[in-house]
């Protein structure tokens, strides 16, 4: 079970999709926080991120000859995107002000 794990982080096809859904979430959130809609900003980008995984999947499911479905490749995504939540998480609890 190990070596499959080990497989999947060390794929360079996983670690594009974790770092692109972690990129467009990171980049969502910032575009959004800095007018001041921090927790808008979280959920956009939560949103974004997700669109984003499934409609490159969606592609690959339609165009067969152009790339694979995976659903490992969806899970690496929910991957960045939890990362991306870990990110935004800690700068919304401890430099954002708290919502009145």
């Amino acid at each position: 079970m190990w070596e499959k794990i080990k497989a999947f982080f060390t794929a360079a096809d996983k670690q594009l999709h974790i770092l692109a859904c972690a990129v467009i979430a990171l980049a969502v959130f910032v575009l959004i926080a800095t007018s001041g809609h921090y927790w808008w900003g979280f959920a956009t980008a939560i949103v974004a991120a997700v669109i984003a995984g499934a409609a490159k999947e969606w592609y690959d499911y339609k165009h067969p000859t152009k790339g694979d479905f995976e659903v490992a490749d969806i899970v690496a995504d929910l991957l960045g995107i939890l990362f991306a939540v870990g990110v935004m998480l800690v700068y919304c609890l401890k430099i954002c002000p708290v919502a009145q």
